[in-house]
C-alpha cells in the first residue's frame, strides 16, 4: 500500500481497520460539553434511568396550641384560653421591681406640688401602658373613667404626637414630659352648675372646697360602677365575669396607692378598696339569688292563689320535646303546692290552716331586707326576714301602704342574703295576713349607687362607643 498525502483514509481508520465515528476538528470540546449538559438536564427531570439527588425537606414547626390553664384573680379561679404571660392583673401584683433611680423620677412624676388633675392623668397613662388589656377589661377599664370624670382621646388642637423635652434644643424628655404629651386621658373640668344634678349628686363638701368647680371621691364612683354599671349596664352575669371586673378596678387603686398618686386622697382610696372587697361578695351572692328565688314556699303560694305560677304547670303539662315533659321545670303542681303550703302553715304557727286564704293586694316594689333569720336542721328548713320598702334617694315611694313586711324563705336561699339587699318583686298579701313574692327582677347589693356619667356638649361615652364597636 503506496503513500498518499492527499488520501486522508489512514486517519480515519482504526488500528484493527474499522472506520473512526469521533468527530475531529476544532468544535470538538464544546460540541462535547454541550452534550454533557443536555444529559445532565435530562437526569435531573428524570427522564434518565439514574434518580436525581434528594434534597432534604425542611422541618415545619407546628404551631403552639393555645394553653388552656387557671388565673387566680382574687378568691376565684378562672380558666383562660391565652397563652401564659403576664397581664399585670394577677393576684397581689402592682408593679414589677424598680431602682432607685426610677423610685427618684417616679418621686417626681407624681409630686404633691403638681395639681391632683395632672398627676391622675400621668397615672393613668403609665398604668394602661403596663398591662395587656383583653376587650372586656378595657371596655369596664374605659367606663370607669368616663364615669369618674375622665375624658379618653387626644387633646385638642394637639396635632401629631411629637415629644419634646425642656432643653435649648427640645432634647432631654424626662418621663414627666413623655407621660404629659402623650397621654390620652384627661381630668373633665366641668363646673358643677354645668352638669346634670341628677347625674352628680356626691358630697362635695367632704374634701374641702380647694376647688369649686370639681371634687374628688374615689369610693363614690367605685360604688356607682360596681353596684350599677357593672350588673345592670354591662349586665355581667357569671362569676368569672363579675371578679373580673372587681379585680380590675380594685388593681388601679393599688397601682395609685402603691406609687402614692392622690396621698391627699388616701382614706377614701381605702374606702374605695374595701367597697371592691365588699362588692366581689355581694354581687356573687346576688347572682346565686337570681338562681334560686323565689324558693319552693313562694312558688307554691304563687301556684296556688295567684301570680307567676299559677296555671304555669298544667299549661305546660303537655308540651314535650323529643318525648320528654317540661311542666316539672316550668312550674310546681297543685298537690305538692298544697302539701308545702300546709306544711310551712304548721311551722310557720298560724291559726287557721284549714281554711285556703285568697290574695287581696299585689304590689311590684322594692324592699330592703333588715335582718335574717335562719332555721335550724337542713337546706328546706323554712326561716324569715325582716325588711322595709325601699326607693333610691330622690325617689317617690310607690303608692302602696306597705311599709315593713316578713317574708319567708328556705335556708337555701337565706344563706346568700345579707343586710341591706335591695330587691324588686312583685308582693302578694293574703286575707291570713302571709305574704309572698314571685317574679323576682333585680337584686342589688347593700352598696348600690345611681350615678350617670357627666353628660354635656358633644361628648359621648367613650366605653359605650367602644362597645358599638365590638358589636359591629
Amino acid at each position: 500500500m503506496s503513500f498518499n498525502p492527499d488520501d486522508n483514509s489512514s486517519d480515519t481508520e482504526s488500528a484493527q481497520g474499522q472506520p473512526n465515528t469521533e468527530p475531529v476538528g476544532p468544535n470538538y470540546v464544546s460540541m462535547k460539553q454541550q452534550l454533557d449538559m443536555e444529559a445532565a438536564e435530562a437526569v435531573g427531570r428524570g427522564e434518565c434511568g439514574e434518580e436525581p439527588a434528594k434534597k432534604k425537606k425542611k422541618k415545619k414547626r407546628k404551631p403552639k396550641k393555645n394553653v388552656r390553664n387557671t388565673v387566680n384573680i382574687g378568691s376565684l379561679e378562672v380558666l383562660c384560653k391565652f397563652n401564659t404571660k403576664p397581664t399585670g392583673f394577677e393576684a397581689y401584683f402592682v408593679e414589677t421591681p424598680i431602682s432607685p433611680a426610677q423610685a427618684e423620677e417616679l418621686g417626681k412624676l407624681y409630686s404633691t406640688t403638681i395639681p391632683f388633675a395632672e398627676r391622675i392623668e400621668k397615672c393613668i397613662q403609665r398604668y394602661r401602658a403596663k398591662r395587656r388589656w383583653d376587650p372586656l377589661r378595657l371596655q369596664l377599664f374605659n367606663s370607669y373613667l368616663v364615669l369618674g370624670g375622665i375624658r379618653a382621646g387626644q387633646k385638642s388642637f394637639g396635632g401629631g404626637i411629637m415629644i419634646e423635652g425642656r432643653g435649648e434644643d427640645g432634647e432631654d424628655a424626662d418621663a414627666a414630659d413623655i407621660a404629659q404629651q402623650t397621654a390620652t386621658d384627661f381630668v373633665d373640668l366641668v363646673p358643677i352648675s354645668q352638669r346634670n344634678a341628677n347625674d352628680w349628686t356626691g358630697t362635695p363638701d367632704v374634701f374641702g372646697d380647694e376647688d369649686e368647680e370639681w371634687w374628688v371621691d374615689f369610693e363614690y364612683v367605685v360604688k356607682a360602677f360596681l353596684s350599677h354599671k357593672v350588673p345592670f349596664v354591662f349586665c355581667l352575669h357569671t362569676e368569672g365575669d363579675i371578679v373580673v371586673a372587681v379585680n380590675t378596678i380594685k388593681n388601679f387603686l393599688n397601682y395609685i396607692v402603691f406609687h402614692n398618686v392622690a396621698p391627699e386622697y388616701s382614706q377614701n382610696i381605702t374606702k374605695a378598696l374595701n367597697i371592691c372587697n365588699l362588692a366581689e361578695k355581694e354581687l356573687l351572692f346576688c347572682l346565686k339569688l337570681h338562681e334560686k328565688m323565689p324558693g319552693k314556699f313562694n312558688m307554691a303560694c304563687s301556684a296556688l292563689f295567684g301570680g307567676y305560677y299559677y296555671g304555669l304547670y298544667e299549661s305546660n303539662e303537655e308540651v314535650a320535646w323529643e318525648g320528654k315533659k317540661l311542666g316539672s321545670s316550668l312550674g310546681i303542681p297543685v298537690a305538692e303546692a298544697r302539701k308545702v303550703y300546709d306544711s310551712a302553715i304548721i311551722n310557720i304557727g298560724m291559726k287557721g290552716q284549714g281554711n285556703m286564704p285568697v290574695v287581696v293586694q299585689t304590689d311590684s316594689i322594692e324592699f330592703e331586707v333588715l335582718e335574717i333569720y335562719k332555721p335550724e336542721g337542713d337546706l328546706t328548713a323554712l326561716g324569715y326576714v325582716d325588711a322595709h320598702i325601699w326607693c333610691y334617694e330622690g325617689e317617690r315611694l310607690p303608692n302602696t301602704n306597705i311599709r315593713e313586711l316578713t317574708l319567708y324563705f328556705e335556708k337555701d336561699i337565706l344563706m346568700y342574703m345579707f343586710e341591706g339587699l335591695k330587691l324588686e318583686a312583685n308582693v302578694h298579701t293574703l286575707s291570713n295576713g302571709l305574704r309572698y313574692i314571685d317574679n323576682m327582677t333585680a337584686a342589688k347589693s347593700s352598696f348600690y349607687t345611681y350615678l350617670e356619667p357627666p353628660v354635656h356638649g358633644d361628648i359621648k361615652d367613650a366605653a359605650s362607643a367602644e362597645g358599638e364597636e365590638l358589636d359591629a
